[in-house]
C-alpha cells in the first residue's frame, strides 16, 4: 500500500532540494494553472502521513494561501487549493492551526473582494464552514460571520439558498467564538430575512438556532429567536404556542423583534398544504400591521410586505 511506504527520507528530500528553493517566486508562478508542484501538494494533503512534509517548511502552507488570496490567480487553480490541498489537509491534520488565519484571511479576501460567483463561491463557503470550528480569535471570527452576513443579503440569482445555508452553517460555530461580543445588526437581519426564502426544514432550525446564539446578550430578541424556534417546530402544539405568543405580544414587539417573525410568516401564508400553518401566519402579519399603524411605523411593512 503506497499510503503506508515510509517516504519520509525521500518526502524530507523533496521539500528540501525541489520545493524550498522555489517558494520565493510559488505564487507567482503558479497563477495560470494546476502546476506538478500544487498536484504533490494534493497527494501529500490527502496522506495522513505524507501530509507532514507540508509543514516542513512554513512558507509551503503561507505560500498556497498566498496564491489562494492573489487576485490574478485563475478560479481553476483556487477551487483545486480549497478542494484538493486545503479541505484535505484539514480533514487529516490538526497541525494546519498555525495557518488557519492566512487561510481564513485569503478566503475572505475572496468573498468580499473578488465577488466570486458559482463553483469557486460554494467551494469558499464549503471551505470555510471546516475551518469555522478552528478559528479561535474572536476578531477574526467577526470579520468572517461580517462577510457570511453581506453574502446572504446578496440576490438569490446571485448566492444560491443553498449557498446561505452553507454561509449560516459556517457561521455557527463562529457566534460561541465571539464570546461576549455583539455581532452587526446586519447579521441578525441577514439571517431574519432567510426565513422567507428557504423552505426546508432543517435550514429552518438551524436558522432559529443561529438566532438564538446569536440574540442570547438581548432578552427581547431572544424571546423572538426562541417563538422562531417553535413556530418551525415539528410538534404541533408547540407550534402553535409560539404563535400564541405572537397572538398575545404582538402589540408589544418593536420592529427588530417583529423581523424574524414576519420573515417566518410570509413564508407560512404562501403553504399550500397546511391551511392551519397559512392561517396562523395570516393572523400574525394581520396583527403586525395593525400595530405598525397604531405607532405609525410602517417602515418594516414598507421594506419588506
Amino acid at each position: 500500500d503506497n499510503e503506508n511506504l515510509d517516504l519520509s527520507a525521500q518526502g524530507k528530500t523533496t521539500v528540501a532540494e525541489l520545493i524550498s528553493p522555489r517558494m520565493e517566486n510559488f505564487a507567482s508562478e503558479n497563477l495560470q494553472g494546476i502546476s506538478a508542484m500544487l498536484k504533490l501538494f494534493s497527494a501529500w494533503s490527502k496522506s495522513t502521513v505524507h501530509c507532514t512534509h507540508l509543514f516542513e517548511d512554513s512558507r509551503i502552507l503561507n505560500g498556497v494561501a498566498e496564491l489562494l488570496g492573489h487576485s490574478g490567480a485563475q478560479n481553476e487553480v483556487k477551487i483545486f487549493l480549497l478542494k484538493e490541498v486545503l479541505d484535505k489537509l484539514v480533514l487529516n491534520s490538526a497541525v494546519v492551526q498555525p495557518y488557519v488565519s492566512a487561510f481564513v484571511a485569503s478566503i475572505s479576501g475572496i468573498l468580499s473582494l473578488q465577488q466570486p460567483a458559482g463553483d469557486l463561491l460554494s467551494t469558499c463557503v464549503k471551505s470555510t464552514t471546516k475551518l469555522a470550528e478552528r478559528i479561535t480569535d474572536p476578531k477574526q471570527a467577526e470579520e468572517v460571520i461580517q462577510v457570511c452576513a453581506n453574502l446572504l443579503r446578496q440576490p438569490g440569482n446571485f448566492v444560491h439558498p443553498s449557498v446561505k445555508a452553507g454561509l449560516v452553517r459556517t457561521m455557527m460555530p463562529l457566534l460561541d467564538t465571539m464570546g461576549g461580543a455583539t455581532p452587526p445588526k446586519t447579521v441578525y437581519e441577514s439571517i431574519s430575512g432567510l426565513f422567507s426564502r428557504l423552505r426546508d426544514l432543517e435550514s429552518r432550525k438551524m436558522f432559529s438556532a443561529a438566532l438564538v446564539k446569536l440574540c442570547k446578550g438581548d432578552e427581547a430578541l431572544a424571546e423572538s429567536a426562541d417563538i422562531c424556534e417553535e413556530i418551525n417546530a415539528l410538534d404541533h402544539d408547540r407550534k402553535e404556542h409560539g404563535f400564541a405568543r405572537i397572538y398575545e405580544n404582538a402589540e408589544e414587539f418593536s420592529t427588530d423583534l417583529w423581523l424574524p417573525l414576519m420573515h417566518n410568516c410570509m413564508l407560512f401564508i404562501r403553504d399550500e398544504d397546511d391551511t392551519v400553518n397559512r392561517s396562523s401566519a395570516a393572523r400574525a402579519l394581520e396583527l403586525l400591521i395593525v400595530a405598525s399603524s397604531k405607532t405609525g411605523n410602517m417602515d418594516l411593512i414598507k421594506s419588506d410586505l
